[in-house]
């Protein structure tokens, strides 16, 4: 069986996602389905090959993950038509990747709402903010990614 593809997807692929496929990577490391899900991380108005924010680079780092390697990537609707899952870090951009790349809401949710949140849906985009910003993005990634794993048939 091929494994699950999952596309964590913001605005510019600067600040959130980023964080999010590294610290998803680093859950995934640790646990029984590190086969079976592959993770990127993409923006709707990405540069191609810009290095995450510096921010979100130290914020990583402090946990351990290194994404410095990390290099933009524009979501294409074939990225979009591949993925089993698209986790948006706010609902804006879920409804963007909806009404441009594709329909399928089945597979485009945001990644609070795949994490069972019912209400305030967004990750707060921390860019132009302070560091603790970051910190309490990646922390919220962190919970919602922990929950989602779990959550997890494979």
């Amino acid at each position: 069986m091929s494994p699950m593809n999952i596309i964590f997807v913001c605005y510019a692929n600067l600040c959130r996602s980023p964080l999010a496929e590294g610290i998803f990577k680093q859950l995934l490391e640790n646990s029984e389905k590190s086969d079976s899900i592959i993770v990127r991380s993409a923006g709707i108005h990405a540069y191609e090959g810009s290095p995450p924010h510096s921010k979100s680079i130290q914020v990583a780092k402090e946990r351990g993950i290194d994404i410095s390697g990390y290099g933009g990537v524009q979501l294409t609707k074939e990225m979009a038509r591949e993925a089993e899952l698209i986790l948006t870090l706010d609902e804006s951009v879920k409804q963007h990747i909806l009404s441009y790349y594709t329909n399928d809401s089945k597979k485009v949710v945001t990644l609070k709402e795949c994490g069972g949140e019912t209400d305030d849906l967004d990750v707060d985009d921390p860019y132009g903010l302070s560091t603790e910003a970051f910190r309490r993005c990646a922390d919220e990634i962190e919970e919602y990614s922990i929950k989602i794993l779990e959550k997890l048939d494979l």
